[in-house]
């Protein structure tokens, strides 16, 4: 030990000394901090780690060991004091459940405290980790092993422990839920009640939305703590703004939990310090909890100007002077604050001294004694003065630097000290630095205008309008502003001046803007001129390849031409025209027949031999069309390799895709993009968009890698992102055209569809599983399952089951043996509907056999309900015809006529017109 101690004593004297020279570096005192441990220097080491403390917030594992080591020392009261205010200095930096925990568990076992000092501890610890959704369970067991040790512990106290802690979403919510079930039996004898289980029952859906967060996060728990990976500050992001989103102002302590969280882990990140910030000040509205974040952060990220400006504006709204002064001397004590941002602070502090003075509201001439008064404004001018001078230039100007501070001088001196002349000795320093810049001479003239200067201001008018250059943009509006002050203000002469002057440089901008114009102009031109001369190429390369074609056509038209036509042996005359034999005749006849039939042949030549392109397409005749097609497939067997290649390159395309669904509308490909390369080299994302540009709210990412999309969809399938849920699939393209779909759908005889499937409670991966479970179970018995597929639907964000589903089996029995069970219940849901079970895949439209259904023919016109029969034939109708009579009409009787016949030949006789006697007759009540 003692050999040990000596070789470490020399190390040690040399981190005293680098931590001496460097106080404020991080890994000099944490290096001393350690040597002294394993050396056993505990005095040494107790003062190296309270100055570290004091420059730096310590993470939770310093902290933890600091506890371990104090704990083994303490004896008596004092050492116990000491160990407290350890702890209590602690849980300031980060959050931490362990030492929290550790903390309560002092209090009433190592000290033995109060009761009611505990119960105050364990009452912030339940503020600060009761919903800490991965190590909350740790505080819940240890609160309720105080309670239970209490002598006066009532039984009711332990059961509202209990309530709250399975309301609350946690991991372990299982394991606590059976702990309570047997704890309640086994005290009261009875069952929980139901109440509790609907309220354990939200909170673990509460838990199961947010495991995909707090899967992302654990990789990262075991990295280095502080550094703000891309990855993990998205996360954090989109966990926070998942959460705001859900709580809705009731939960607003689990909103802070996880920015405390978040900043625990990325302590470096002053983009993550300032959205913690601007939640406390729009949701919280708590200036204490504001000032004590911005006085953590500053620890955290000191090197940030923004922060160290937030913090000062927030200490002085409190209206305590003397800590505003305390704050300022530790900003400008802080060697990690660059010099651009020292000067920032600087300048925050003179607007401090001015709003505490209560001058530059208004212009005043000041007294000798108020003069003196604000003489500390004027030292404090001159103190960013000097720190301004060790601003690198680029930097200077980066941030605006001159323009805040010199012009800011400037109108101080002008308007609380009355020194027009100091007050334009800032100004000239300023043009020294920004002569091209349009707002330092346009303000310095307002204040010579404001102040009755107007001598002054033409002089600034001159030189401004000089010292322009033609390219600024606001080198117009100035020259006109001049020949606005000389119209208002001048005389004829600085009229007709300033307008010379002004119009002499508008026309240089014009000129050289013309200039420019122009040669934009130009190389627009030589782009057009090479775009039109790539055309144009490309039109002599077409056209080459359509006169080697032709070239091709005459050379088969000269080989099926003969040179001296032949018609027998008959001599013609010279100039007269030789008859065709009817044998010839007929030859032709049959050979444009053999041509057209040769024709149709060459032209269903497969696409696969010949593509169907506008150089292919040559139309011919006979042999000539034969020979053109042969032709054509011997070049395009030479390029088979090609399209083959191709069809390759387009499947393997395919099988490096992958499927996103679900996306948040306001999504970028950059987010995208950074979400899913860490899966793989991405090649493209197609982000499909409407006509508007709005996502659709799916995508494909194209991997170089099958293997990636594999990768991506295992570990981004059913995940949050952007506050939505997200399903990641592998890309399959549907091979049917929405004409074909659901017509040629193939029958799947080893496989059952079900629907009425009652609904399964918990998350989508729970409930997947569970159902696959249910379902092999119901149907174990029909038969071996090859596979079960279940249905999901989307809505509002939320993915959850349909109540449909298939099995697959290896045979077609087992398909009959499970239709058999349609109308029972699903095991396990004895209330819920009876399922349905039919074959999958019932047959294509095209083989459904429609029956016709005999249609009865309506009287009248098309759409109106009146008769155009004539009542005097419609009341001769037979109302006791029955049905059998009309069957029997069609037969026919034995002199050839059938009884409809007969019937209609009787009423013909009755319906023979009527005579006046006739009707004389029938008025008379005479029969014939």
């Amino acid at each position: 030990m003692e050999a040990s101690s000596s070789t470490s004593l020399p190390n040690i004297s040399q981190l005293e000394e680098k931590v001496a020279q460097e106080p404020d570096n991080y890994d000099a005192n944490m290096a001393l901090v350690n040597a002294l441990r394993k050396g056993g220097e505990e005095e040494k080491l107790q003062d190296a780690r309270h100055e570290m403390c004091n420059r730096f917030p310590l993470p939770e594992v310093v902290w933890l060991e600091w506890i371990e080591d104090e704990e083994k020392i303490a004896e008596d009261e004092e050492d116990m004091a000491y160990l407290k205010g350890v702890f209590e200095r602690a849980i300031k930096d980060y959050l931490s459940v362990e030492i929290w925990v550790k903390y309560a568990e002092f209090m009433w076992k190592a000290r033995k405290s109060q009761p009611q000092e505990v119960e105050e501890v364990y009452k912030q610890a339940k503020a600060a980790t009761g919903y800490h959704l991965a190590e909350g369970r740790k505080f819940w067991t240890s609160y309720r092993a105080y309670k239970k040790q209490l002598p006066d512990c009532k039984t009711e106290d332990i059961r509202q422990l209990y309530k709250q802690e399975l309301g609350i979403p946690l991991l372990g919510m299982d394991e606590t839920m059976s702990e309570y079930i047997t704890w309640e039996r086994s005290t009261s004898g009875k069952p929980p009640q139901p109440q509790l289980f609907k309220s354990y029952s939200r909170a673990k859906e509460q838990r199961d939305k947010r495991m995909s967060f707090e899967e992302r996060l654990a990789p990262y728990a075991e990295k280095s703590p502080g550094i703000a990976y891309p990855e993990l500050l998205q996360t954090w992001d989109e966990y926070i703004s998942f959460e705001t989103k859900n709580s809705k102002g009731k939960r607003l302590q689990a909103v802070k939990l996880l920015y405390e969280r978040a900043v625990s882990m990325c302590f470096l990140s002053d983009i993550l310090w300032k959205k913690y910030f601007a939640f406390v000040k729009e949701k919280l509205k708590d200036a204490n909890i504001l000032e004590n974040l911005y006085q953590r952060a500053t620890r955290n990220c000191p090197w940030s100007a923004d922060i160290w400006i937030g913090y000062l504006r927030t200490v002085e709204g409190s209206g305590d002077t003397k800590a505003y002064m305390s704050a300022m001397q530790k900003a400008v004590q802080c060697t990690s604050l660059p010099p651009e941002g020292l000067c920032l602070v600087q300048l925050e502090y003179i607007d401090n001294m001015r709003r505490r003075l209560g001058v530059g509201r208004t212009v005043f001439y000041p007294t000798a004694e108020e003069v003196e008064k604000i003489a500390g404004l004027r030292a404090a001018f001159n103190m960013c003065a000097m720190g301004l001078e060790g601003v690198d230039d680029a930097k200077a100007k980066e941030e605006d630097l001159y323009f805040k501070f010199y012009a800011y001088w400037a109108d101080i001196e002008m308007r609380c000290y009355g020194n027009a002349e100091q007050s334009r000795i800032h100004w000239e320093a300023l043009l020294e630095k920004n002569i091209e810049d349009a707002r330092v001479w346009k303000a310095y003239i307002n204040q010579e205008k404001i102040f009755g200067k107007l001598e002054d201001a033409r002089a600034l008018y001159k030189r401004a309008v000089t010292s322009l250059p033609p390219t600024s943009w606001e080198l117009g509006s100035l020259c006109n502003e001049w020949v606005r002050f000389e119209r208002e203000r001048g005389d004829l002469d600085t009229l007709s001046e300033a307008r010379f002057r002004a119009t002499k440089r508008i026309n240089q901008m014009e000129e050289l803007r013309r200039a420019e114009s122009e040669r934009i102009y130009r190389e627009q031109l030589k782009q057009q001129a090479t775009l039109e001369a790539a055309q144009k190429l490309q039109q002599e390369e077409a056209a080459r390849r359509r006169n080697a074609q032709q070239k091709i056509e005459s050379q088969a038209d000269s080989a099926e031409s003969p040179d001296e036509p032949t018609g027998g042996d008959e001599k013609v005359p010279a100039g007269a025209k030789r008859k065709r034999t009817p044998a010839e005749h007929h030859t032709d006849i049959q050979q444009q027949k053999r041509q057209r039939q040769e024709h149709s042949n060459a032209m269903n030549v497969e696409e696969t031999d010949v593509p169907a392109t506008s150089e292919n397409f040559i139309p011919t005749s006979g042999e000539k069309a034969t020979k053109i097609v042969e032709q054509k497939k011997a070049d395009t067997s030479q390029n088979k390799w090609f399209l083959k290649s191709a069809d390759k390159m387009k499947e393997r395309k395919e099988s490096c895709t992958a499927f996103i669904v679900g996306i948040a509308r306001g999504t970028t490909d950059a987010q995208l993009e950074s979400l899913f390369k860490s899966h793989g080299n991405i090649t493209e994302i197609r982000h499909v968009r409407d006509g508007k540009g709005k996502s659709k709210r799916y995508a494909y990412i194209e991997y170089s890698d099958s293997k990636c999309v594999d990768a991506a969809v295992a570990a981004l399938n059913r995940t949050i992102f952007n506050g939505k849920e997200i399903s990641v699939s592998r890309s399959a393209p549907p091979t049917q055209s929405k004409k074909q779909k659901g017509r040629t759908a193939q029958p799947e005889p080893n496989t059952i569809f079900i629907k009425h499937l009652p609904k399964v409670e918990g998350d989508l991966r729970t409930a997947e599983a569970k159902r696959q479970e249910e379902l092999r179970k119901h149907f174990a018995k029909c038969g071996e399952i090859k596979a079960v597929r279940l249905a999901t639907e989307c809505r509002k964000g939320i993915t959850f089951l349909k109540k449909i589903a298939y099995v697959e089996f290896t045979n077609p029995e087992s398909v009959r043996k499970a239709i058999k069970l349609s109308g029972t219940h699903l095991i396990g849901y004895p209330d819920s509907k009876p399922i349905l079970i039919m074959k999958s895949c019932p047959p294509s439209k095209k083989t459904q056999i429609l029956k016709k259904v005999p249609v009865t023919k309506r009287k009248g016109k098309k759409g109106s309900m009146i008769s155009l029969v004539p009542r005097s034939v419609a009341g001769r109708k037979s109302k006791s015809l029955s049905r059998s009579s009309i069957s029997d009409a069609s037969k026919e009787d034995t002199n050839g006529l059938s009884k409809q016949e007969k019937t209609e030949t009787g009423r013909a006789q009755q319906d023979k017109p009527k005579s006046n006697a006739d009707f004389r007759a029938l008025l008379l009540g005479k029969n014939n």
